[in-house]
């Protein structure tokens, strides 16, 4: 009986052990890698929120640091962050604040309120009248 009740302690312990709250957010360069919608630029004094349906903007992060922009919108007033083309990224820690966890430098241009989960990728630039900008996943196309 003793050794039950000790084989049921080590299996919940090792249960426990392997499950964190790191868990959760995975590595940042690994999660961001894959094709992401925008959804919404919102911000600016005005606080307005531009929304965008999905495939009208996309950007596709690769595993070897850039990000490919197809960006089909052709109003300049609306906040659709950045026109199409190939850029470099990284991605940092952002010790600076600990409400905006990461740092996402995408050529020259720094979002430094960034939160990136599998499932919402939020990037903007810190700042009280900034631009915030809401990204999903694109469906993953499966081929056979």
């Amino acid at each position: 009986m003793k050794k039950i009740l000790l084989l049921a302690v080590l299996i919940a312990s090792a249960c426990l052990q392997s499950c964190n709250s790191s868990d959760d957010n995975g590595d940042a360069n690994q999660t961001i890698v894959g094709s992401w919608y925008l959804k919404s630029g919102n911000g600016t004094i005005s606080g307005r929120v531009d929304e965008f349906a999905d495939e009208q903007i996309t950007w596709s992060f690769m595993s070897n640091n850039t990000v490919a922009i197809v960006n089909t919108v052709t109003d300049p007033n609306k906040l659709s962050g950045l026109p199409s083309g190939t850029y470099t990224y990284a991605i940092t820690n952002n010790a600076d604040s600990p409400d905006c966890p990461k740092t996402v430098i995408i050529n020259s241009n720094a979002y430094h309120c960034s939160t990136i989960t599998s499932s919402e990728m939020q990037v903007g630039d810190g700042f009280a009248d900034g631009v915030y900008y809401t990204f999903q996943p694109a469906p993953q196309m499966v081929t056979f």
